[in-house]
């Protein structure tokens, strides 16, 4: 919808509030004061987004967790123990019920494990 990253920096930042706001305020004020202090992060939403998931962490981390446990693999070189433990960190991120967490893992498993 917007030909220029640097609009769609500035149309998410006029929703910020709260410390969010009180993050890239001094970066607003700078830039005020000349466009050629102004950080990359104001010409890139790529940029713009690290910022505020590495200073407020993901969107959605439930689903960001969700997504991530379906994507794990059973390497065929990997101990279970290191899936599982794997397994672990992302199920405790997530609410599936039993039968969910049984069908994901059987989906990643090898045949060999399920004998």
């Amino acid at each position: 919808m917007y030909r220029k990253d640097s609009t769609r920096v500035n149309y998410a930042i006029s929703f910020l509030r709260g410390t969010a706001l009180d993050l890239f305020e001094p970066y607003i004020l700078a830039s005020e004061d000349s466009e050629a202090n102004e950080p990359e992060f104001f010409h890139s939403w790529t940029l713009f987004k690290e910022m505020l998931t590495e200073n407020f962490g993901p969107p959605n981390p439930i689903e960001d967790a969700e997504d991530a446990l379906r994507k794990l693999k059973f390497a065929d070189d990997t101990k279970a123990t290191q899936y599982f433990t794997e397994f672990a960190k992302y199920k405790a991120k997530t609410y599936f019920n039993d039968r969910g967490y049984y069908h994901i893992a059987s989906q990643a498993l090898p045949l060999c494990i399920h004998k």
